[in-house]
Formats: structure tokens, sequence, C-alpha cells
């Protein structure tokens, strides 16, 4: 799978058999290609790509990372709705309709027209258990924990990594290259300087000041 990218003359290969690394030290090029690679994982039509539709999501801010976005929850959820058609949904309908009737009994006590929804749903289960994902501690491994999501879920094709190197340390790369390779989990990293260390597993397009271009 190739994103192929107007302005750079080698193709960006995506593949999940190794961690394809984009190093641009021209600054406006820098800038250029996340903004367009942003706008594209938003769904944005985009000139300067051209191949079929990739389904891309770009990782700027390590910070405030969101393992809760609305697709994400709905994917779990979607599974979780399979899950519990197949198995259980006799006990937990048995389960929320005593849970309910305790409720009734408790609200009995103020005098206010109050009525609650008794119909036993999905809906109702989200609800009440308010699912989420929790961040860990250490970057590494809330990295890990995105890969885990994109193991489980499936919902891009390739995860995108902006400035990612000035963050970790060459063994955590290491052992994020790995990860992402044993889980079959697609990555680029686009970086804003050049690294003259060539990581295991690593292919890297590197465009200098000058935009002269080297395949590394």
């Amino acid at each position: 799978m190739n994103l192929n990218v107007s302005f750079i003359d080698s193709n960006i290969i995506l593949s999940n058999d190794f961690v394809m690394c984009v190093e641009i030290e021209n600054k406006n090029y820098f800038y250029r290609l996340v903004d367009i690679l942003n706008k594209y994982s938003l769904n944005e039509i985009m000139e300067d790509i051209f191949e079929n539709k990739v389904k891309t999501k770009v990782f700027i801010d390590f910070f405030n990372i969101d393992f809760n976005e609305k697709k994400v929850i709905n994917e779990i959820n979607s599974i979780i709705q399979d899950n519990w058609n197949k198995n259980g949904k006799d006990n937990l309908v048995k389960y929320y309709n005593k849970l309910a009737n305790l409720y009734k009994d408790i609200i009995k006590e103020i005098d206010l027209p109050l009525k609650i929804d008794e119909e036993f749903s999905f809906n109702n289960l989200i609800k009440l258990f308010n699912l989420r994902i929790h961040m860990k501690n250490g970057l590494l491994d809330n990295l890990m924990s995105l890969i885990d999501i994109q193991r489980e879920l499936n919902i891009y094709d390739v995860i995108v990594f902006v400035n990612l190197k000035q963050y970790l340390s060459i063994e955590e790369l290491k052992e994020f290259y790995k990860y992402a390779i044993y889980n079959s989990v697609t990555v680029l990293l686009i970086d804003s300087q050049h690294y003259n260390n060539n990581l295991k597993f690593e292919r890297k397009i590197f465009i200098d000041e000058n935009l002269d271009e080297f395949v590394i």
C-alpha cells in the first residue's frame, strides 16, 4: 500500500512489516505534509494525495491522546452487542429488571410524577456502565495501547505519528516498532528533523532544507 504525495518524489510505502519514517528538514514542506495528512484523515479531499482511499489517524499531541473517540467506542459497543446477542441476554434482562424495581422503590419517596424506562435495551446498558479506555502513565505504554486498539478493532489502515521521535529514546522506539510489527499494525512517522541513526525495522525518506530527497 502506497501513499503518493504530489510534492514528494518517492512513494511513501505503508506496510506492517516495517515502520516508514519521513524526515523533513524544510519547515514549509513538513507543515504542508502534516496539514494535508491531518485533513485527509478527516475525509477531506486532498489534491496532493493520489491513491485509493487510505483510512488514516494522525496523532500530534501526545499529552492528550483520546482513546475514547466516538469511532472507537462505537466499534467496541458493536462488538459487545454482538456478543450480548449470543450469550447471556436473558440474564442481563433479569438483572436489569431487578435494578429497575429497586430504583422505582427509591423514587417513590419523591412526590413528583417520575417515570423510568423499564424496557431493557443495549443503549440503556451503555449508559449504565459508561465504558471507557483509560490512559496509562507513560507515553510508550499509551502508544502500545493505541496499537492494541487498532489490532482489536482494525479501524484504520495506517496510524500516523508526528514528531514522535522527540519524545522516545532509541530503545523505546525499537520496542514500539517491534510491538507494532508483531501486531501487524501499519505505522507512519513524520518528523521535522533528520535523525542519523537508522533503526532495525525502519525505512526512511529524508528531505533536506534544500528539498533534496534521499531514500535510506
